[in-house]
């Protein structure tokens, strides 16, 4: 059990942002820029926080030293990710997570696809730069 706390913590920061900037993605820029450039206002600025709570996981977890414990941070996060936000558009919007990305254009998706990559890398990320600055 004690192997899902960091994985969750690290979840839940960035749900919970993420949440947050939804709501002011969809209810403020959206209307401005279209759901396209909004996504990708949305994408560097969920990077950082990712960076942000996997680094703020990381160094509060010490057991998690190798590669794959970091990449196993993010995987398991990744799939929270996942439950949490289709449980989260069958309840707000009535349809699962897939079928609303189904109705996004290309650029849209892809702005999509690679904010959850870097959410469910950023473990990895983060533990690799520790790791070389506390050996150099």
């Amino acid at each position: 059990m004690a192997r899902m706390k960091a994985p969750f913590v690290y979840f839940l920061i960035v749900y919970l942002a993420g949440f947050a900037l939804g709501i002011v993605r969809e209810f403020f820029v959206t209307a401005y820029v279209g759901l396209t450039a909004a996504l990708w206002i949305e994408v560097p600025i969920m990077t950082v926080l990712s960076f942000f709570a996997g680094r703020f996981v990381i160094e509060r977890a010490p057991e998690i030293k190798a590669d794959g414990d970091r990449l196993f941070l993010g995987c398991a996060a990744f799939i929270m990710l996942l439950i949490a936000e289709d449980a989260t558009a069958r309840i707000l919007r009535g349809i699962s997570i897939f079928n609303l990305w189904a109705g996004f254009d290309p650029l849209a998706a892809l702005a999509n696809i690679l904010g959850l990559l870097a959410f469910m890398l950023m473990p990895l990320l983060v533990g690799r730069r520790r790791r070389t600055r506390e050996l150099g």
